[in-house]
């Protein structure tokens, strides 16, 4: 706290004012004093306090002025803010990455083909009871697939590493 204080005394005493835009881009999901502070103030290590977060998922955040103002004076005892008139700033986090969609050969193949015959095991203690079923539907090791066995029953079976 009293590190916060020799901050606002290093700035000079003078009052910060608010930044006049209403949209703000920044870097990440931080909202640093830096980014609400008009002009070339002496910020210095002071600049770099994160005064918000953008929540994560979210790319947009928006805060009145005022509550700015607040949340600045909060962070950084002493220091006086102006310019904290009506209205908003929105800031603008970075886009979220996504994977770009890609053709169905970027996707992995079925470790199951529809149709293919397997071997259905159910292990209880030392008892393993076996029995040959076939595949109604294309799956993946790790997943449950629908599968048929000799008699025509349909259950859910899990796909093992050792399926087939």
């Amino acid at each position: 706290m009293i590190a916060l204080a020799v901050m606002a005394a290093a700035i000079g005493g003078a009052p910060v004012v608010l930044t006049d835009r209403a949209s703000i881009a920044v870097s990440g999901r931080a909202i640093r004093l830096r980014d609400v502070v008009a002009g070339r103030y002496a910020l210095g290590a002071a600049g770099a306090i994160e005064i918000a977060r953008i929540p994560a998922g979210a790319v947009r955040l928006t805060l009145s002025r005022r509550m700015i103002a607040t949340i600045v004076r909060r962070m950084v005892p002493g220091l006086t803010v102006t310019g904290a008139n009506a209205g908003t700033i929105e800031f603008r986090a970075p886009p979220i990455a996504r994977r770009a969609p890609g053709n169905a050969s970027d996707l992995p193949k079925p470790a199951i083909a529809r149709g293919e015959a397997m071997t259905f095991a159910v292990r209880v203690g030392p008892v393993t009871v076996e029995r040959p079923v076939a595949a109604m539907q294309p799956g993946r090791v790790g997943r449950r697939v629908f599968v048929r066995d000799t008699a025509g029953n349909v259950f859910s079976a899990r796909l093992s590493e050792t399926a087939r």
